[in-house]
């Protein structure tokens, strides 16, 4: 029973200190590969000290392009766009404009309830964390998740910490490139199946010992029907 109580103490105590993190607004994936294209998910675990949230609003980071935010019912999107911190190159044109804040306005979404906002995003060509500062506006007050770690400093030592994707390669996501190539490649294996079984030794004699068999059959109908 002394044991039972210890354990139960020891994961109230776990919960207690994992519990701030699990409140974060975080967003899944969290490691993805450099220069690659990925599918973002920002989640909003509850609502601002148990008042429902009407927005989210989540800043572009520089080098992000090509940001395409998921269409939720029940929530406006409203796309600010401008010219970035620094020019991008994306497939060899250099941009000077583009997406600078993405905002869900709606719901409400009561604080017994989480949701997720997505979007699709072009990620640069970097490696280590790349910061999301996102604004949670409440119908009572807000909360602002901006907060990136110093030098030193991790996630757990922030109240209120920035949802960040980690670039890192061989994490995962696709380039045009790796499409191109795992195209090429399923392309060459259905030619090589193709010229296989066009080749294969076994074919042919197959092929007429089965015409064979359907021209005995057909002669043997022939005759049949004759003698009747």
């Amino acid at each position: 029973m002394k044991r039972m109580f210890k354990l139960l103490g020891l994961c109230t105590l776990l919960l207690l200190i994992a519990g701030p993190a699990w409140a974060h607004v975080t967003v899944s994936p969290e490691e993805a590969g450099p220069d690659s294209f990925a599918t973002l998910a920002f989640q909003v675990p509850h609502g601002c000290d148990g008042s429902a949230t009407v927005s989210l609003s989540v800043q572009i980071p520089t080098g992000v392009v090509s940001v395409k935010p998921q269409v939720k019912p029940g929530w406006e999107i409203s796309i600010e766009e401008g010219t970035l911190p620094e020019p991008v190159d994306y497939f060899g044109e250099t941009l000077t404009e583009g997406v600078l804040s993405v905002t869900w306005t709606g719901g409400p979404l009561e604080d017994q309830y989480m949701d997720m906002f997505g979007m699709s995003v072009k990620l640069p060509n970097t490696e280590g964390p790349l910061f999301f500062p996102a604004i949670q506006t409440c119908q009572q007050g807000e909360t602002a998740w901006i907060q990136i770690p110093a030098e030193g400093q991790t996630e757990e030592d922030l109240e209120e910490p920035a949802p960040a994707v980690v670039l890192e390669v061989g994490a995962g996501g696709h380039t045009d490139a790796g499409v191109e190539a795992e195209g090429e490649e399923a392309t060459a294996t259905a030619e090589e199946e193709t010229e296989d079984s066009a080749t294969d030794p076994l074919t042919i004699p197959a092929l007429v010992v089965g015409g064979l068999g359907l021209l005995a059959g057909g002669t043997a109908l022939v005759v049949a029907g004759r003698k009747g």
